[in-house]
């Protein structure tokens, strides 16, 4: 049905086409035909009584001087006859003259009355003026008449020419439509069967491609395994080459390697190590110092401690052990790098043999055992890693009596200590040791630091704050690997202040954390979260700290003495 109405579509545009055409011709001719009607029947009324009415209207008026003339001729003809009758009539010449006279008179009369006549019947020029129009116009009605029969006639030439367009269309059309229906089936017989062609062809193509494909990748698989296998076989004895000789891997490895071969002593590899780390060649550093361990170099006992902290920074316990046994066999009974064959065997894993290894050198070497402080912390750190039994416990307090009695000063002594005592559950006792290591050392930074938090953590927050603000004030101590920090100590005693609910000291804590640029995230997220429960606490919505500059221990220190002092006068007001 809609294949038919489209078919079909072409035939009723033009015939609906035609059709308004007509409409509108037929409707004009109409108008015409009207007009011309009106145009032709108007000037023929008019004509009619113009020629009936005009005689009437328009003749000749009287000639009033012709009139008056004739009255003069009869008045004088009047007189003339009257005369002759009077008149004696034996004068003949007289009555000749009077007869003469009264003929005379008589034409002129005649003559007057005939030139009456004449303008009676002539027609004024006005008069023939109008007739000339009156004639145009019925010349126009002719005209008229004469192209409304034309009209009429262009009218049925239209019919004509309709029917004829209709006929003609219509048969167009069919002949169109047959033609051009078998012309498409021919067209896509034709390219449906030009298409199979075309794609069997493809077909035939992508087939021998794909054979080729096929056949191509399999040669080339073989030919990438056998280089793999070659390449892993080169492989293989670079490894085996770097693993023996690790300085090959670069240029510079190998320069530096050049100079290796030249050290003197244990401090210059230590130093060269040193260097190459710091550059970023801890291939180079650590094979300076595997060179001094090979090449059996001198040196005292500080140069193979400070080799083996190389070592450790290396991340290479295994050759710190290498070196400080080296050490060893120079130093035997030197405190520190027994301390640092603790270390190493504890970072190696084995706690138990680095115990064993403590304690029995403390039985023989007592009086080499407190000479320094390393022995007795590591031996303390040892307990980290495996359980702290109570015989264990007796020996390390006695050991860090012992200690802290020869050697009052050294803050690491007292620190451990009392970790110690708080491991095994004695809080007072650990107190009263730092207590005792400040009284000797006030200036201490740890310790100042490791009580005010022990108290903190007792609930003694007054008396925590003393020692927290105290531990910030003083300078940073740079101790054994790790020492309190000043985020810190400024984090703890940011606590304090707001278990006291002094909440102005902790923002301001929390916000120089917040802006030290060298600061863990995860410590300025907490500062920041706690800056916000602040702000919560005073009933206004936290606010980010932009402005805020980097605030040193002095600054806070004397903000912090201001906000105390304000705090007493207000508190004694």
């Amino acid at each position: 049905m809609r294949e038919s109405e489209e078919k079909n579509k072409p035939t009723d545009t033009l015939s609906s086409y035609v059709s308004t055409a007509e409409k509108r011709l037929s409707d004009q001719i109409k108008k015409q035909f009207s007009f011309m009607v009106f145009a032709t029947l108007l000037p023929t009324a008019v004509l009619i009584f113009v020629f009936g009415a005009l005689p009437y209207f328009f003749r000749q008026p009287t000639n009033e001087s012709l009139i008056i003339a004739l009255q003069e001729s009869n008045s004088q003809i009047s007189e003339l006859s009257k005369t002759l009758l009077t008149t004696n009539l034996a004068d003949k010449a007289l009555v000749n003259n009077a007869l003469e006279s009264v003929l005379k008179q008589s034409n002129l009369h005649q003559q007057a009355i005939e030139a009456l006549k004449e303008s009676q019947n002539q027609v004024a020029p006005e008069t023939q003026s109008i007739i000339q129009v009156v004639g145009s116009a019925a010349i126009l009605a002719l005209l008229g008449a004469l192209g409304l029969q034309r009209l009429q006639n262009i009218d049925t030439e239209i019919n004509n020419l309709r029917e004829s367009i209709f006929t003609q269309s219509e048969v167009r059309a069919q002949m169109i439509k047959e033609s051009l229906g078998s012309r498409i089936g021919d067209e896509v017989q034709k390219q449906f069967i030009k298409s199979q062609a075309d794609i069997q062809l493809l077909l035939d193509q992508g087939k021998e491609i794909l054979d080729n494909v096929q056949s191509r990748a399999i040669k080339v698989q073989q030919e990438i395994s056998d280089d793999v296998d070659h390449l892993q076989k080169d492989l293989s004895d670079v490894r085996e080459l770097i693993n023996r000789y690790p300085w090959l891997e670069s240029q510079d490895t190998f320069k530096s390697i050049s100079t290796i071969q030249r050290l003197a002593s244990i401090e210059e590899a230590q130093m060269l190590a040193e260097k190459l780390r710091r550059a970023g060649d801890t291939i180079g550093a650590t094979e300076a110092l595997k060179s001094a361990i090979a090449q059996n170099l001198l040196g005292d006992y500080a140069d193979f401690h400070n080799a083996f902290s190389e070592a450790l920074r290396l991340k290479n316990p295994q050759l710190g052990i290498e070196i400080i046994e080296r050490g060893l066999s120079c130093f035997p009974d030197d405190p520190d790098l027994i301390a640092n064959k603790v270390k190493a065997l504890y970072s190696l894993g084995r706690p138990l043999e680095a115990k064993e290894f403590i304690e029995n050198w403390r039985k023989n070497k007592p009086q080499q055992f407190v000479r320094s402080w390393r022995p007795v912390v590591f031996y303390e750190d040892l307990f980290d890693g495996i359980e702290l039994t109570e015989q264990d416990f007796v020996n390390l307090k006695s050991a860090f009596e012992e200690v802290s009695h020869k050697l009052p000063y050294e803050i690491k002594v007292w620190s451990e200590y009392a970790s110690l005592m708080i491991k095994h559950g004695e809080i007072d006792t650990a107190e009263d040791v730092l207590k005792s290591g400040l009284r000797l050392n006030p200036l201490s930074q740890q310790l100042n630091y490791v009580l005010g938090e022990l108290l903190l953590k007792q609930g003694k927050s007054d008396n925590a704050i003393k020692y927290l603000e105290k531990a910030l004030a003083v300078d940073y101590q740079d101790q054994y690997q790790h020492d309190v920090s000043q985020m810190a100590v400024r984090t703890t005693l940011a606590q304090a202040y707001e278990s006291v609910s002094n909440l102005e000291k902790a923002s301001l804590l929390y916000k120089s954390i917040m802006k030290e640029p060298q600061v863990n995230a995860t410590i300025q997220d907490y500062a920041r979260n706690r800056l916000s429960a602040i702000a919560l606490q005073q009933d206004r919505y936290p606010d980010e700290e932009e402005n805020e500059k980097n605030i040193s221990p002095e600054q806070i220190m004397d903000i912090l003495q201001k906000l105390g002092n304000e705090k007493n006068e207000t508190e004694s007001e």
